[in-house]
């Protein structure tokens, strides 16, 4: 079969025009996965990097294309990530393949030429989601079969540190290429696309979020994850976290981006600052000093406890585990030379009043969300305590006999099975019809009738 699609010219070009069907896209992963020999395989891998099959993907992720081809690219190209890494972890002994395809795909020019087809020219909402798709997907460093319990235990120490810095080396050409273009994505946040308002049961959003949107800020949440330092002092200079925390508070019903919002944070708090000075963590200064993270969880708790405590913000869930992942952070690390140096620029007294904070207001929150669901005493089984069921006395073959006489009566009353096969059986005679209904009454008892039926 390889040498009958490898006469045809521009194979890819004319297949890709019909991969809106459905057969086109098993076709594309199949020719990845065929289940031939190892060899065969990388003769097909190999021809389809030959034949630019990643790059001409990305080029369906293109404004001039329809939303559906550039979704079908988008799942092809995610699609492709997953298989060739878990073919390149799952590697035959006998396998010559290099992984030039899977290569091909994580090289920084392949997410470079993707990123100007999201944000050079016009941009595009169906565009900005398929390309991010692909970003996330490129990002994501889980290792297959990762909750297999014993695969987990059979790694040595020096083969995981072999594997996540093999991991790492896979993210390392995304990560070159999307940092310069954070600035993009920060506009995408700041400035979004035209959309017609929503009237939702919750009131109007005008404008609604948007999934670009919402997609961008789990982008920017999954790259933290990697704590790139580029990164972090690209965002902190571009005040991406105020403009996060501005869409947290507006659009309170929406916990998808309440959570993306959510590991923001914790992914900046989790690691523990360095002595050297507040540059080694710029997120650091710049959530705590720029974003005022203090004064914003304060002030909504404050809001929330003035008002109707039936309808609280849609966002109290996750602004009290911030509340509590950056008291746990300051309680763990308030002695380091980094934390005493943004919060001695807070007004005074202003620690004090966030250490009182703590331990009133969110102590009892959390006592509150700790409390049983269900109140009263507890209630007892039969195991618990003696319900008076001790002094009746069971004979030890109770059992035993119940099932010999349910086999037994089995036996005298069920139908055998060549009474079913006989056409001319009693159990053939059929209920027809009513002759006769005859109905007798006495004067004494009116009420009572008494009825016979002649079949």
């Amino acid at each position: 079969m390889l040498e009958y699609i490898r006469a045809k010219e521009n194979f890819f070009d004319e297949v890709l025009l019909h991969i809106g069907t459905s057969a086109i896209m098993d076709f594309i992963l199949r020719l990845v996965t065929c289940p031939e020999p190892a060899t065969v395989r990388c003769q097909y891998k190999e021809w389809c990097n030959e034949q630019r099959l990643i790059q001409k993907l990305c080029d369906l992720i293109k404004p001039e294309h329809s939303e559906e081809q550039q979704s079908l690219a988008s799942q092809a190209l995610c699609d492709m990530v997953k298989i060739l890494r878990d073919q390149k972890f799952n590697r035959e002994e006998e396998s010559t393949d290099t992984f030039r395809l899977l290569a091909s795909l994580e090289a920084e020019a392949t997410v470079t030429s993707l990123l100007d087809n999201m944000f050079l020219g016009q941009r595009s909402k169906s565009v900005l989601v398929s390309g991010i798709n692909v970003l996330l997907a490129l990002l994501n460093t889980t290792r297959p079969n990762a909750g297999d319990a014993e695969q987990e235990a059979a790694f040595e120490a020096d083969e995981e540190e072999k594997a996540a810095e093999e991991s790492y080396a896979d993210i390392s050409g995304t990560i070159k290429a999307l940092v310069p273009r954070l600035k993009d994505l920060d506009l995408v946040l700041r400035e979004p696309l035209p959309v017609t308002s929503m009237n939702t049961t919750a009131g109007k959003l005008d404008p609604p979020l948007g999934n670009a949107r919402l997609q961008a800020a789990k982008l920017i949440a999954v790259l933290l994850e990697t704590e790139n330092h580029d990164g972090d002092l690209v965002l902190a200079k571009l005040g991406t976290f105020n403009t996060l925390l501005d869409l947290f508070i507006r659009y309170q019903w929406n916990n998808f981006l309440h959570t993306h919002v959510e590991h923001c944070i914790r992914a900046v708090l989790k690691c523990t600052p360095s002595s050297s000075g507040s540059d080694e963590r710029p997120l650091l200064n710049h959530l705590f000093k720029d974003c005022q993270i203090i004064d914003r969880i304060q002030d909504t708790f404050s809001k929330c406890k003035n008002t109707d405590q039936t309808h609280r913000p849609g966002y109290m869930g996750h602004m009290i585990k911030i509340a509590n992942d950056v008291a746990s952070f300051l309680e763990a690390n308030f002695s380091e030379d980094l934390v005493q140096n943004f919060t001695k620029d807070l007004r005074e007294g202003r620690m004090e009043e966030w250490h009182a904070f703590v331990l009133n207001d969110l102590a009892e929150v959390n006592m509150r969300q700790a409390a049983d669901m269900v109140s009263g005493p507890a209630m007892n089984t039969s195991m618990d305590e003696d319900n008076g069921f001790s002094a009746l006395k069971f004979p030890t073959d109770t059992s035993f006999q119940v099932a010999k006489q349910m086999a037994n009566n089995f036996e005298r009353f069920a139908l055998k099975n060549e009474k079913f096969a006989s056409h001319n059986a009693s159990a053939d005679n059929r209920f027809t019809k009513v002759k006769l209904v005859r109905a007798e009454t006495t004067a004494d008892t009116s009420s009572d009738l008494t009825w016979n039926i002649i079949s």
